[in-house]
């Protein structure tokens, strides 16, 4: 007779449920079982036209300066809704890794420009440290890499601009992610940047500040959407018909 699988409950200690795409497995079930670790599946994906309703959505109010933040659960659809506006509008996009062309280049050198635009740019990302200047991408630590994108990023831009962002400051520890987020927010505004982010941290509000907010359920079927507009707050859902 198969042996029955652990499923923690409330007096088990449960700890947090997570999100899954796929049926998890008796032994997925098992193994985080004893670590309090319930496991929902989410029995629906982000519609094409929920997802194209909501890049729409915030298209339509990302004026220059302004900063729209994606948030929510792995697999909600952050990232789909970033797709679809680089479908629907020219755009930047931050890089996911270092271009093999500039991988042996010191950090200084990676970023094109007038040396104090490339020191702005490196600042601005949390990359201050002059130590840091001459080390190669590889030196560096995860988090050093990731702002190194940023200011790839960030030196690249030009005012008015359309610029997404995914998995914002997600390897940083969160004191630092706050910090480059408040910067990230001043100088988004002050270059009249189009900014649209999307991470899985709520905690990166305050320091960002955005005009717009989008947080995408986790079953998949509605998209819920606040903004500012002057001392005003709308609040709007949209729901996969």
């Amino acid at each position: 007779m198969p042996e029955a699988t652990p499923k923690p409950t409330r007096n088990s200690g449960l700890v947090r449920v997570i999100p899954t795409r796929a049926a998890p497995s008796a032994n997925l079930l098992r193994a985080c079982a004893p670590f309090g670790l319930a496991l929902e599946q989410s029995r629906a994906r982000p519609g094409r036209e929920l997802i194209n309703r909501a890049a729409r959505a915030v298209l339509y109010r990302s004026k220059p300066g302004t900063i729209a933040l994606i948030t929510g659960p792995s697999g909600c659809g952050k990232s789909s809704i970033l797709r679809a506006l680089a479908r629907l509008t020219p755009c930047t996009r931050a890089p996911a890794s270092i271009p093999a062309r500039l991988a042996a280049r010191a950090v200084v050198d990676v970023l094109s420009g007038p040396l104090e635009a490339r020191l702005s740019a490196l600042s601005r990302a949390g990359l201050a440290d002059a130590a840091l200047l001459a080390r190669t991408p590889h030196e560096l630590s995860e988090g050093e890499r990731h702002r190194l994108l940023l200011a790839l990023t960030l030196a690249r831009a030009r005012r008015g601009q359309l610029i997404l962002i995914d998995e914002f400051t997600s390897p940083l520890d969160r004191a630092t992610a706050r910090s480059v987020a408040l910067t990230l927010s001043r100088w988004a505004r002050h270059t009249k940047l189009k900014l649209v982010i999307a991470s899985p941290h709520s905690d990166l509000l305050e320091s960002l500040n955005p005009d717009a907010l989008l947080e995408p359920a986790l079953d998949a079927s509605r998209v819920r959407l606040r903004w500012r507009q002057g001392a005003t707050l709308g609040d709007i859902t949209l729901v996969d018909p």
